[in-house]
């Protein structure tokens, strides 16, 4: 179900999602796709081997190259080679329940709300 909210100049679409908290109204395009905000709203550090609340995305420093594997929300899991380009913080667009490294795998890793 979606409906329009006129402020001003722009239209704005809406739609309801299903969340733990009900139904929750979410901006979409003319097309249906949900519009996500560039920015997040937190940030909770990550323990690797640690079951944690899953945010947004991932946010990571590498500091020894390496595999990661990552255990999503619906139960199925994803391995993904990391490294240490350029030391940058990097992000990875998965909401994680947990989070294992490889052999000598290391850096610094963070929920993005």
């Amino acid at each position: 179900m979606a409906n329009s909210t006129d402020h001003g100049a722009a239209t704005r679409l809406l739609a309801y999602q299903a969340s733990t908290n009900g139904f929750v109204p979410v901006e979409v395009d003319a097309m249906g796709a949900i519009l996500t905000s560039a920015s997040y709203q937190g940030v909770v550090s990550i323990t690797p081997g640690s079951l944690t609340t899953p945010g947004r995305a991932i946010g990571y420093v590498c500091t020894a190259a390496g595999n990661i594997t990552l255990d999503l929300v619906d139960g199925s899991s994803i391995t993904l080679p990391i490294s240490t380009a350029a030391g940058a913080f990097q992000v990875l667009p998965f909401a994680v329940s947990n989070l294992a490294l490889g052999t000598g795998t290391a850096g610094q890793f963070w929920n993005l709300k």
